[in-house]
């Protein structure tokens, strides 16, 4: 096995249109929106690929992929011999490893996030989640644990916006909704007990971005423990 490379292998049809949209040829609009919405880095190819889809391949290119020892192999085992994400993008198949990049309920998504180890500071992160909910008008929030530390409920008052703002909440003891009331009149809290029995942490803005907080806002708060926040676009709220 070569050398490991970071990038996605892309089925022929993609690879085709890829080449199309690089040279300014006609392209399938969508299918370019989504291979560049799910790109990693580079594309990894061999020289069969481009023998077999008749896309002319540079001279020196060619004498890098000989080198290399991308020459004859399938898109499987370029895949999983070849590069780090072990996949190929598709527009028609959705068998593992192939990812269908046009199916709207494809499970593999390719979202935003951001990982802290410990003793990182969090400011990028409460920076980003303020401007997130800067503008919104409805909020989740779920996370049992937001009422085991005071500092917890003054990290949601400093990141939610002081404006009319509806929150819908789980697990946070009256007496914090009360400071969070005292602290902005204009938002309304609702109680929804049947959110419950979820491992992540979640903070949902107007049901359109769902951002997973992997240890709550606890750690998010704190730097004695790691942190990773992940933000999805969602059609509709899980809770």
């Amino acid at each position: 096995m070569g050398k490991v490379i970071n990038g996605i292998v892309i089925d022929d049809d993609l690879f085709q249109e890829y080449h199309k949209f690089q040279k300014g040829e006609g392209f399938d609009q969508k299918k370019i929106r989504q291979l560049l919405h799910y790109y990693k880095k580079s594309i990894v190819s061999n020289i069969k690929q481009y023998e077999d889809n008749d896309v002319e391949l540079p001279v020196n290119l060619k004498s890098q992929m000989t080198y290399s020892g991308l020459r004859r192999q399938s898109l499987e085992e370029l895949a999983e011999n070849c590069t780090l994400y072990k996949i190929i993008l598709s527009s028609t198949k959705d068998t593992f490893p192939y990812v269908n990049i046009m199916d709207d309920k494809q499970r593999l998504e390719n979202n935003y996030s951001a990982s802290f180890d410990m003793a990182e500071p969090r400011e990028l992160a409460i920076k980003h989640l303020t401007a997130i909910c800067l503008h919104a008008k409805k909020i989740t929030l779920y996370d049992k644990y937001i009422s085991s530390k005071d500092r917890n409920i003054d990290l949601i008052k400093r990141i939610l916006p002081q404006k009319n703002l509806e929150i819908t909440y789980n697990d946070i003891d009256d007496e914090h909704i009360e400071l969070m009331t005292q602290h902005c009149s204009q938002w309304i809290f609702i109680k929804n007990p049947q959110m419950a029995n979820r491992h992540d942490r979640y903070l949902i803005v107007d049901e359109k971005l769902e951002i997973i907080l992997t240890s709550g806002f606890d750690h998010l708060n704190d730097t004695s423990r790691d942190f990773t926040y992940i933000i999805r676009n969602i059609e509709k709220s899980r809770f």
